[in-house]
């Protein structure tokens, strides 16, 4: 795969950096690209509602910018880390797509593809991932040292010397875990569609079973919507409060989460 095939135009770019409230392009630097997934990060919600309302989504570029900017929508790990890679081959940066396998509750690991990740070519290589849920910003080296984040402790990258990979989370409590495995191999977009397609369709995924759009807050909080509830955590703890209607839910997610063009069908609330 040639490294940074996808990548904004100067206007689709100008736009994305306004999105996500950076008024400056990011250096070409580690720095700047913590900069830059950090600001995505606290900027662009995690959510599968489209999946839900049925919406014609897809992968390709320039429907995922009109999406996640002009829409002010969000979306789930492919949507966001493709948004990122295309800012990222706007502003230069050489990257590949690598397929992840997201480790779950009882100790497995979902299959290839299950995940999509950045490796991030400067002097030395980073992984670079803002589609994880409670994810590092901070970006990762290959050389196996441990990276303090904004929040959920430190991480960094174990591998067997195979292109095989592990991301690893030093939590808080000093318990570590695997948070993905990952290939080190570069894949195309293509590759991850059929499951991208399962979790956005099948009701095997966990994605498919319940809708969900999720926030984080610069406090070290979370604001987060789902199965009928708007949960709200902050560093004194979590408030929990019922939304009860349609109507509710569009106006917590355009005033809150910022969202344009969004339509809540009455059954949800049924």
């Amino acid at each position: 795969m040639t490294k940074s095939i996808y990548a904004f135009s100067k206007n689709q770019l100008n736009l994305y950096l306004n999105r996500i409230g950076i008024t400056e392009r990011p250096s070409h630097t580690v720095t700047g690209l913590q900069q830059l997934g950090s600001a995505h990060f606290f900027s662009i919600p995690f959510e599968n509602l489209g999946s839900h309302l049925k919406e014609k989504d897809d992968l390709q570029i320039d429907n995922l910018f009109d999406k996640l900017v002009v829409r002010q929508r969000g979306g789930i790990c492919y949507e966001q880390n493709l948004v990122l890679a295309a800012a990222l081959g706007g502003l230069g940066f050489e990257y590949e797509l690598l397929s992840g396998q997201m480790a779950s509750r009882n100790g497995h690991f979902g299959p290839p593809f299950d995940h999509l990740t950045l490796r991030v070519f400067l002097n030395k290589e980073y992984l670079v991932d803002i589609g994880n849920g409670e994810t590092f910003t901070a970006p990762l080296n290959f050389e196996g040292n441990w990276v303090p984040q904004e929040r959920g402790g430190a991480y960094r990258i174990v591998t067997d010397g195979k292109q095989s990979y592990r991301v690893e989370q030093h939590m808080e409590n000093n318990q570590v875990q695997t948070v993905y495995l990952f290939n080190g191999k570069p894949q195309e977009i293509e590759a991850f569609e059929p499951m991208w397609r399962f979790h956005s369709e099948s009701p095997e995924s966990h994605f498919a079973r319940g809708w969900i759009a999720t926030l984080p807050q610069a406090n070290g909080g979370r604001l987060t919507v789902a199965k009928g509830m708007e949960m709200e955590t902050t560093p004194k703890g979590m408030e929990r409060r019922a939304i009860g209607s349609a109507q509710k839910l569009e106006t917590i997610l355009k005033e809150k989460f910022k969202m344009k063009d969004i339509s809540i069908p009455q059954h949800w609330f049924k």
